[in-house]
């Protein structure tokens, strides 16, 4: 195939012009992400312990 057929992946993914149906906030979260730290700081308890992808810091004696 040549290029001129196949569309760019941007232009593929990228709905033209739904840029203004989000929000300021939204935008802004987006832009501006919570801290990881802070993500983590807010999940309960049982999701902390059991949840494989969160590494504890006793396993690190790091406390």
């Amino acid at each position: 195939m040549s290029k001129e057929t196949v569309p760019e992946q941007a232009e593929q993914s990228s709905p033209g012009g739904d840029e203004t149906q989000l929000s300021p906030e939204v935008r802004d979260k987006i832009k501006h992400p919570p801290k990881m730290d802070d993500v983590l700081r807010e999940l309960p308890p049982d999701e902390l312990k059991n949840n494989q992808a969160v590494v504890s810091c006793s396993t690190f004696n790091l406390q």
